[in-house]
């Protein structure tokens, strides 16, 4: 049973772009701690509401004593109080009593601008977290991306290093057949056979970067196993204009953040502010008064009352929290500044750096088609002419092996560079989605 659960659990998996993003939105183990963390911050704005909402309390205590005072009240209370217990004698030395007392009251608070203002608050704070969470889905996006990319990148390698040693592989045989003409070194085999163990263990090597690469796809999923790519172009992915992106970046949603940020700031000021105004609070409550029973009602008793609060002085402290809030704000509005001309200058670092990439692969592309053409050519002279060497024949194999990677590792810059511009513009769920 455990080896099938482990079989199993290895199943190849194929996935193209869109699904992995998606699947790592459900399984991502980052994002989902993120989403609780979201959602406990809403629950902040519940709790500052019920600070504004009716509180209803039902107690019920006992109480034994023989201190005078206590037991005149508990027999008033009671309706229970004769004539004996008015007696002077009595008062100074009463007997002991027994009080169930059952209370059931409400409070209400009628003007409090401060817990007010704190709803807002939570409210902010919540918006704010919001697009922080909408922002990492950006970021688990443009890591799984980027793993996609990697693992498509490093199939190309794997392929281009299979490549290599199928010419090295041929170059062995060129080589054997001159030297069974006598028409070469034996240390020319050598050299060709070294060239194609050299090229074999690249090949293992590539594969095996090739399978960790599926690995940490899985896991950017969300996953604990490989997870392979659809070997077609369904990205999605391709360079727009400048505008587009520029534009884009003005609303990403870390922007969104610090402007809500500055928001809440400015509320805070509001909150220190109205330490300055009153307050009114209502109490009503109903109580129960009985000498022997709980929830007894040998007597019973109401109360209404309203609190009216103003502190006129409290020793400067309202005046420092006002300056306080204000020096926030103002820190909150100059970093909100700094960001948006920060991801200005990002667009337009990621926007030039992949100009220059995409004319880097035009050369690389043109170089690996002259390293193509060059080999050929100078395969077919070293089997006619004995004016090319082995060592001019091993030279353009190497430039060819090298033209190769250097374009797949073209490609793969370009592309993580395509990537890193949606994700500081904020249009990678966009451009990767479609949404």
């Amino acid at each position: 049973v455990l080896k099938e659960s482990v079989n199993a659990s290895f199943t190849k998996k194929t996935v193209e772009l869109k699904q992995a993003i998606n699947e790592a939105f459900q399984n991502n183990n980052e994002l989902s701690a993120f989403k609780n963390h979201l959602l406990s911050t809403q629950t902040n704005i519940g709790i500052e509401r019920s600070l504004y909402l009716p509180r209803l309390k039902f107690e019920e205590s006992y109480t034994n004593t023989h201190i005078p005072v206590q037991v005149i009240s508990f027999l008033l209370n009671q309706s229970n109080i004769k004539d004996v217990d008015l007696d002077l004698a009595s008062q100074n030395n009463p007997n002991p009593i027994n009080n169930f007392w059952t209370l059931v009251s409400i409070d209400q608070k009628i003007l409090d601008l401060k817990a007010l203002w704190a709803i807002e608050i939570a409210k902010k704070t919540y918006r704010v977290k919001n697009f922080d969470y909408l922002r990492k889905m950006e970021e688990i996006a443009k890591k799984v991306a980027l793993a996609y990319f990697d693992v498509d990148s490093d199939k190309k390698k794997v392929s281009a290093a299979k490549d290599s040693v199928k010419d090295a592989e041929e170059i062995l045989e060129v080589v054997k057949h001159k030297y069974s003409n006598k028409k070469a070194l034996y240390s020319d085999v050598l050299r060709a056979s070294s060239i194609l163990s050299n090229s074999k263990q690249r090949l293992v090597t590539i594969q095996r970067e090739l399978d960790i690469s599926k690995r940490l796809l899985g896991l950017k999923m969300g996953y604990d196993r490989s997870v392979d790519i659809i070997d077609k172009k369904t990205s999605g992915l391709s360079l727009k204009s400048k505008d587009y992106y520029k534009n884009a970046s003005l609303t990403r949603n870390d922007a969104k953040a610090l402007e809500t940020q500055y928001e809440k700031a400015k509320t805070n000021v509001k909150i220190a502010t109205a330490g300055y105004c009153p307050t009114l609070d209502i109490n009503a409550s109903y109580n129960l008064f009985d000498p022997n029973v709980p929830f007894g009602y040998k007597g019973d008793s109401y109360l209404a009352a309203a609190f009216f609060r103003w502190d006129i002085f409290d020793g400067l402290k309202r005046n420092y929290e006002i300056k306080r809030a204000k020096y926030d704000s103002k820190e909150a509005y100059e970093n909100l500044e700094w960001f948006k001309k920060n991801v200005s200058f990002q667009v337009y670092s990621a926007y030039t750096k992949i100009e220059g990439e995409l004319e880097n692969i035009k050369i690389s592309r043109e170089t690996l088609k002259t390293s193509q053409e060059g080999r050929t050519k100078v395969l077919e002279e070293y089997k006619n002419s004995p004016y090319i060497t082995i060592s001019d024949l091993l030279n353009t194999q190497i430039s060819l092996d090298q033209a190769r990677v250097n374009y797949i590792l073209q490609e793969n810059s370009a592309i993580d560079s395509l990537i890193e511009l949606s994700f500081v513009s904020g249009t990678i769920l966009k451009d990767c989605l479609g949404k």
